[in-house]
């Protein structure tokens, strides 16, 4: 008998030691083991512990179009930091539709994740404007009347993970009990808990309600919640109570009337939410009673902070039906704990208050300070402050009054020693570089109440910005002269928070060493110096010309086949894209490889040529990008990728000295080929670290399955190429030699070549010919198949900050200006190459969102 189970117990062992992957279908007609979608469990109590163990995954149907559990998707087992428990929506076909629960729950299992990415390469919104489209990627769903969404309680708050995940309706407008969407509840600890890309709304209660944690924690990020919408909820959008909240790209917005319970805010920072604190980049509006309200508790000798509010807008809509009764909009204050006694001495420390917009905001709009020490509230006779409040804007706000304290930092002045007051020096606590805009200009700072804000110095203006609020955008104008690059430079800060170098659209923020006043950026500009070619390609391409936006009119023009076969397809056609980084929606030109029996390798595709070569022939400096999309690979049509098929979205030239090429070449890796002498053999590539290629699977996969900003800079005169994916550096090559950009043609010819964008042009002619001089049928192969939009070509090396913030959305600066010299005519390497380095020199390094964004 021990024997035997001794056995079983080491082949539990050996089962467990190894990640199994599960299935859940409840129309699954099988054995109900749950090894496939055949044989899938039918209800989710079936996930017991004794199935599930750490590094498991358990993929849960969604059927074609939908479909609903009756019992609630429950964990029964903890995963481990490195190989957590995964609940997914299915990815297969027939199984990545929505799946429904009553709701789902952690109970006190750690390192959870339920993930419903029904495209694990779906790209997010790129603007917390737009979360809203992210809900076409959510694959799992809770809703019910009553009852809550998603729990967690006790050792429960450990390492564990909600993504894609739409929450709610939960409850009704009849008010039945505290029904919330994400309950915490009296959690031991905090850690390494993600909320991300997730829908809440229309909930009774809280959209997210943490009430207790029993160890505070004592860092940045214990629980991050990014890229989420929570909108209309009946009291708090989120209610919160310890310590490393941080909200990083979320939108808290309007609320479910008329429900009126408690004192509604979009965010309460209630009790132990006293330090590392961060919300960045969000936008809150439209709520009951408060923006946020911070009631920080304080105990003496003890410390608020630190804390981080920056990037973001805090606004009512002018006709938000709650304007006249909301109580306020933004304030921070230390309050002393559950007790009758205020504290004699505390500090609030290293508070961030940055680059923040807040609008029609009626009462208290932003105050930040203490309770009163005496009366009813309690809180700290002697508060000590510190950090800094810079490049804020208020416009229109306590529009209703001529009273002071629109812009409320409390203080009595510097530090007297011990006493009732609320104090530091203006060293201590800066606040430069803030407009307070509108009816009312107040503004309280260092014991001074002011009604101008130009009163107190230090940068701090009244003029009102040029800026976007008839649709809520606050985008700064680019022609302004108030906020535009009037900021103070906060690159100090950069490295302790690099999320402050974006925006909450994603724009990139004092990329230039320039920073603005307010939430959002004036939109980047890059040079137009030097601009040869503008290919847009959202214009109507049926007429078989893609028109040339820059002024030189290099117009690109339908050729295909001559005359033999007029009536050709061999021209790109117009589709819709959207932009990854900035979620706008344009024109784009659709190409594609086609089975024709054309030349040796019986295909010809639809492509654009140049002709008009003396802007780029033979110039010395170079730049090329696009965005693109490579279709994923086909085995039946052989899209992308395989034999004759890699597909070049561009070409000069082949087997001559200066020839580039960008495309695929016999590896499903990105590069930029260029001949550095002459002879088919004197290839070199440049690739993008491969972290761009295109699916050789039929699947979906890395960026290529989406759309990518691809680019390349050549610096003929000293030899360097560079190559840049979405605008960052990837590769560099300085061993080339130095030689020009060249257009060949037939036999290697620089006066009768052509460019070409959809292939490979392989020195023919620009038409589809029977053959040329030498019996050859060329171009004839690497037809691309894909979208294309806004190609750009630049006869100057485009610097790194304007690589960086044109796939972004920047805008032309200036004039075109076009240099002198710089070749053409043919003659190769004739002139030196007219350069420009641009507008801005690059001053600090464009940094990744790291410590925010978390795990």
């Amino acid at each position: 008998m021990r024997k035997i189970a001794a056995l079983l117990a080491i082949a539990a062992f050996a089962f467990h030691g190894f990640s199994a992957t599960w299935y859940l279908d409840n129309a699954a007609t099988g054995t109900g083991a749950g090894t496939s979608w055949v044989n899938a469990f039918t209800n989710p109590t079936q996930l017991t512990a004794s199935v599930l163990a750490p590094g498991d995954t358990v993929f849960i149907s969604g059927g074609t179009s939908g479909k609903a559990y009756t019992n609630n998707l429950t964990a029964v087992e903890s995963g481990t930091a490195s190989n957590p428990i995964k609940y997914r929506i299915g990815q297969d076909a027939g199984h990545n539709g929505v799946a429904t629960f009553p709701a789902m729950s952690f109970e006190t299992y750690q390192n959870i994740w339920f993930d419903g990415a029904r495209n694990p390469v779906f790209i997010p919104a790129a603007s917390v404007f737009n979360l809203n489209r992210n809900a076409a990627n959510m694959g799992l769903r809770t809703t019910r009347t009553n009852g809550l969404g998603i729990y967690a309680n006790g050792a429960g708050g450990v390492g564990n993970r909600v993504r894609w995940v739409e929450v709610g309706p939960h409850g009704t407008l009849a008010d039945i009990g505290s029904i919330d969407g994400i309950r915490l509840l009296n959690m031991t600890s905090i850690s390494n808990f993600v909320i991300e890309y997730c829908w809440i709304h229309d909930i009774q209660n809280d959209g997210i309600n943490h009430n207790l944690t029993t160890v505070q924690p004592l860092t940045w990020g214990a629980m991050i919640v990014r890229d989420t919408l929570i909108e209309r909820t009946g009291d708090d959008g989120i209610q919160w109570s310890c310590n490393g909240l941080t909200l990083y790209r979320c939108k808290l917005y309007d609320h479910w009337r008329p429900l009126y319970n408690g004192h509604p805010d979009q965010l309460q920072l209630a009790g132990g939410a006293s330090s590392w604190i961060a919300v960045v980049n969000c936008i809150l509006g439209n709520k009951g009673n408060s923006l946020i309200i911070g009631e920080h508790f304080i105990t003496e000798g003890g410390f608020i902070g630190p804390m981080l509010l920056a990037g973001n807008v805090f606004a009512n809509t002018r006709d938000w039906a709650w304007n006249d009764i909301q109580a306020y909009g933004v304030t921070h204050n230390a309050w002393r704990p559950n007790d009758d006694t205020s504290v004699n001495q505390g500090w609030f420390t290293n508070l961030y208050v940055l680059n923040n917009t807040v609008y029609y905001q009626s009462t208290t709009p932003f105050k930040f300070g203490r309770a009163e020490p005496t009366g009813g509230t309690r809180s700290v006779f002697d508060l000590r402050m510190q950090g800094l409040i810079a490049n804020n804007l208020l416009i229109d706000t306590k529009y209703n009054t001529d009273t002071s304290g629109n812009l409320g930092i409390q203080g009595t002045g510097d530090p007297t020693g011990a006493a009732d007051q609320v104090a530091y020096t203006t060293n201590d606590l800066p606040a430069v570089n803030n407009i307070v805009a509108g009816p009312n200009r107040s503004m309280n700072y260092h014991g001074v109440a002011s009604l101008d804000a130009m009163v107190h110095g230090m940068g701090n203006g009244t003029n009102m910005p040029a800026i976007e609020t008839n649709l809520y955008s606050f985008e700064i104008a680019g022609n302004d002269t108030v906020a535009k690059d009037k900021g103070f430079s906060l690159v100090a800060l950069t490295n302790q928070f690099p999320e402050l170098r974006t925006d909450l659209s994603g724009r990139p923020r004092g990329y230039d060493g320039l920073w603005d006043i307010g939430a959002r950026d004036a939109a980047p500009t890059f040079s137009t110096n030097e601009l040869q070619l503008w290919i847009k390609l959202d214009d109507d391409l049926s007429d078989g010309i893609a028109t040339d936006s820059s002024p030189r009119q290099n117009h690109g023009k339908h050729f295909g086949y001559l005359a033999s076969q007029d009536v050709s397809n061999r021209f790109p056609i117009s589709m819709t894209w959207t932009n990854p980084l900035t979620d706008e929606v344009g024109g784009a030109g659709f190409f594609q490889r086609i089975r024709d029996d054309w030349g040796v390798y019986g295909q010809s595709g639809r492509y654009i040529g140049f002709t008009n070569l003396a802007d780029f022939q033979s110039k010395s400096n170079v730049s090329v990008m696009a965005w693109i999309y490579y279709q994923p690979w086909d085995i039946t049509v052989e899209t992308n990728f395989g034999g004759a098929s890699n597909p070049r979205w561009f070409s000069s030239g082949y087997a001559y000295r200066g020839g580039f090429a960008a495309g695929l070449f016999s590896s499903k890796y990105s590069a930029v080929r260029v001949y550095n002498a002459d002879g088919a053999n004197e290839d070199y590539y440049v690739g993008y670290n491969q972290e761009h290629f295109v699916s050789d699977s039929g699947n979906y996969q890395g960026y290529s399955t989406n759309w990518a900003h691809l680019g390349f800079t050549w610096n003929g005169q000293a030899g360097i190429l560079i190559t840049y994916l979405n605008g960052i550096p990837k590769a560099t090559n300085s061993s080339l030699g130095q030689f020009p950009f060249t257009v060949r043609g037939p036999s290697g010819g620089l006066g009768s070549g052509f460019l070409m964008l959809g292939g490979d042009n392989h020195n023919g002619r620009v038409n589809l010919t029977p053959e040329d001089d030498f019996g050859d049928q060329y171009p004839n192969h690497a037809w691309f198949t894909g979208g294309m939009a806004d190609f750009r070509l630049f006869t100057r090396v485009v610097p790194p900050e304007e690589m960086y913030v044109i796939p972004r959305g920047a805008k032309a600066a200036g004039d075109f200006s076009y240099g002198g010299g710089g070749g053409g005519g043919g003659e190769e390497g004739g002139g030196e190459g007219g350069s420009s380095t641009g507008k801005h020199s690059i001053r600090a390094t464009v940094a990744n969102v790291g410590r925010i964004t978390g795990p």
